[in-house]
C-alpha cells in the first residue's frame, strides 16, 4: 500500500510517530501541503492521511487510485464526504483522543479569566506596592456557579465531571441527549440566560455555524464567561467582539478561531477580556500518543476489510 501523509507537521511532536506506519507499506511524509500540491503528491496513493488539508470534490475526482482518507483529528468538515462516498473512498476520523486534554484546557481558560493567574503572579507593580497582597481584578469562586454546556458528546461530559468537582451546577443543551445524570437538560435560551459560564462543545456543521450570535450573547449575564474549545465558526466572532467591548459579558476564553492563524488585525486579538490560545487544547503528549494509536488502528482495520470510525 502506498501511503501519503499530507501535513505531518501537526502531529510531529515525537520523532518515532510515523515509524509503525512504515510497516504497512511505502510512506511519503510531507510536513505541509498547499491545496495546489495535493493532487500531485497523492496521485498514486492508495491511502492519504491528513489533518487540515481540504479534500474537495475536485481533488477527490483527480485521485482515481485513492481508496482511503485517514483524518488525524475528530472533525471532518474539510472533506467532501459525498464525493468520497461516490468514489468508494472510506473516510475515518479519530474520536475521543483529546477529550481529557480539551476538558482540562477548558478549565485552564476559565481559571485564567476568573483568577488572572498569569497576569497577577508576575505583575511587577507588586514590587512597587505597599500591600502584601496585590491584585487589579476581583477573583471569582466557581463553587456554586452554573456552567452551561452546549453539546453533550464525550468532551462535554468530561467538562461536566470536572465542573462537579468544583462544586458547580451543570446545565446542558443538546439536540441529541435525552437525559443526563450530572446536569439538567434545558433549551438553548435558558442555557445562555441562566449560566455563569458557557462552554461550547459542538461539532461544526451547517446548523451550528454562527450558532452563538448576537441574540444568544444578549441573553448572557454581564458577569458570565464564554469558553470555546470546539470550532471557531460556531461563534459569530463579530457579534462576540461587540459583546466583549460593550461589556455585555465579562470575558471569553477561546482556543479556536474561524481563521487560524488569525490576521494581525483580527478584532478578537484586542477585544476586552478575551484570552486566546492557538488551537492547542488537544496537544498534550498523552493525547498525541492516543491519536497515533487511533490513526494507526484505523488504517490497519481498513486494510483488513473491517474499517472502524468511518464517517463517510
Amino acid at each position: 500500500m502506498k501511503i501519503v501523509v499530507l501535513d505531518s507537521f501537526t502531529i510531529n511532536a515525537f520523532p518515532e510517530y510515523w515509524e509503525p506506519f512504515k510497516k504497512l507499506g511505502s510512506i511519503a511524509l510531507y510536513e505541509k501541503s498547499s491545496q495546489d500540491e495535493i493532487v500531485e503528491r497523492a496521485k498514486n496513493a492508495d491511502a492519504v492521511i491528513l489533518n487540515k488539508c481540504r479534500m474537495t470534490r475536485s481533488i477527490i475526482e483527480q485521485l482515481p487510485k485513492l481508496k482511503y482518507i485517514g483524518l488525524t483529528g475528530t472533525g471532518f468538515d474539510h472533506v467532501d464526504l459525498v464525493a468520497a462516498k461516490k468514489h468508494h473512498i472510506t473516510v475515518t476520523n479519530a474520536p475521543g483522543y483529546g477529550v481529557v486534554s480539551i476538558a482540562q484546557h477548558t478549565f485552564g481558560l476559565l481559571l485564567q479569566l476568573t483568577n488572572r493567574i498569569n497576569s497577577e503572579s508576575k505583575n511587577l507593580e507588586w514590587v512597587r506596592d505597599n500591600n502584601f497582597s496585590y491584585y487589579t481584578n476581583p477573583m471569582i469562586e466557581l463553587h456554586g456557579k452554573t456552567i452551561g454546556i452546549l453539546g453533550w458528546g464525550a468532551t462535554g461530559k468530561e467538562v461536566a465531571k470536572i465542573a462537579n468537582g468544583f462544586g458547580m451546577k451543570v446545565l446542558v443543551h443538546s439536540k441529541h441527549a435525552v437525559e443526563t445524570n450530572v446536569g439538567t437538560l434545558v433549551n438553548i435560551e435558558k442555557l445562555f440566560s441562566k449560566s455563569d459560564v458557557i462552554s461550547i462543545h459542538v461539532s461544526l456543521k451547517q446548523e451550528t455555524t454562527n450558532l452563538v450570535n448576537e441574540s444568544l450573547l444578549k441573553l448572557m449575564k454581564p458577569s458570565a464567561y464564554l469558553i470555546n474549545t470546539s470550532r471557531g465558526a460556531v461563534i459569530n466572532e463579530e457579534d462576540l467582539v461587540k459583546a466583549l467591548n460593550q461589556n455585555q459579558i465579562a470575558g471569553a476564553g477561546l482556543d479556536v478561531l474561524t481563521q487560524e492563524p488569525p490576521s494581525d488585525n483580527d478584532p478578537l486579538l484586542t477585544a476586552k477580556n478575551c484570552i486566546i490560545t492557538p488551537h492547542i487544547s488537544w496537544m498534550t503528549a498523552e493525547a498525541q500518543h492516543r491519536l497515533q494509536e487511533i490513526v494507526l488502528k484505523n488504517l490497519k482495520q481498513f486494510m483488513k476489510g473491517n474499517p472502524i470510525h468511518v464517517v463517510s
